[in-house]
């Protein structure tokens, strides 16, 4: 005589067995899908992070960006215009150099110095005398505190600015900062006034 199998609420063991694994295989399948989903959304969170953590790096380094003009006037004492590098920016500008170009004519066509760091509102003077009325442009180039590098380069006439250029300086950027668009960064202004 054969035995009937036991039976619980009409499944027999084999029954509820098949039922447990379907369940478990499912289980395994919506477990998946959150996961996928929550990878999801961890990933947007992480790249949300990114972008703020780049947005506040690029906060601080125009926080204390220098920018060095030049500002001249004519000394009637010594009857010349004198020229002057302005530190005018929010920080300091480290390791300015200067290359003076001048107008055919002149006793030098152009003259470099290595001016060093200049403190906010720290002023420069180049000692060029008579030839500073014949000065047809200078530029600077200078870093920040963070290292980025930016050039201004000044058109003169008579040795007064007329246009004023600041640009970040590309040379050396690394990817990183490239990353952070310092090439794009660039302000233009005509000085019409000459400022001492």
């Amino acid at each position: 005589m054969v035995d009937q199998p036991e039976v619980f609420w009409h499944f027999t063991a084999t029954g509820w067995t098949a039922i447990g694994s379907i369940v478990s295989a499912l289980s395994i399948v919506a477990l998946s899908f959150f996961n996928f989903f929550y990878l999801r959304v961890a990933r947007q969170q992480a790249d949300a992070a990114k972008q703020t953590l780049g947005l506040l790096h690029e906060q601080l380094v125009m926080s204390e960006r220098p920018f060095v003009a030049i500002h001249s006037k004519y000394d009637q004492d010594i009857d010349t215009v004198i020229v002057h590098a302005v530190s005018q920016g929010s920080g300091p500008a480290l390791d300015v150099d200067a290359n003076l170009i001048f107008e055919p004519g002149a006793q030098s066509s152009h003259a470099a110095y290595g001016v060093g760091c200049l403190a906010v509102e720290e002023r420069f003077r180049f000692l060029i005398g008579q030839e500073s009325s014949k000065l047809a442009s200078v530029t600077l180039r200078y870093r920040s505190i963070s290292g980025r590098r930016w050039r201004t380069t000044v058109q003169l006439l008579g040795g007064l600015p007329v246009l004023t250029k600041v640009t970040a300086d590309t040379d050396g950027l690394t990817s990183m900062e490239r990353a952070f668009g310092q090439t794009n960064s660039s302000l233009t202004h005509e000085d019409s006034k000459h400022s001492s």
